[in-house]
């Protein structure tokens, strides 16, 4: 399952560096398809952190926002001038 979920990827670098793989609906894991395992696989494969977030339970909600802001961040910032 996880060449699958690899495969809908970012092919584009420059847009997977601004991305977070957010699981949505993580108090209902007993209801996916899909284990945890593979979804972090699937992450890891595309270089993406994973974050299992939950609106019902308020869990992880700010962490998502907070990671995709420092992925954008980091991915925009200019390089250090040469010393």
């Amino acid at each position: 399952m996880s060449s699958e979920l690899s495969a809908s990827a970012p092919s584009c670098p420059e847009i997977a560096s601004r991305s977070v793989m957010c699981v949505n609906k993580g108090d209902l894991e007993e209801e996916r398809e899909v284990t945890d395992e593979e979804l972090l696989q699937a992450a890891d494969e595309m270089g993406l952190p994973c974050v299992f977030a939950s609106a019902k339970m308020n869990r992880n909600v700010e962490d998502v926002c907070h990671t995709l802001i420092r992925r954008i961040r980091e991915a925009t910032q200019p390089p250090p001038p040469p010393p």
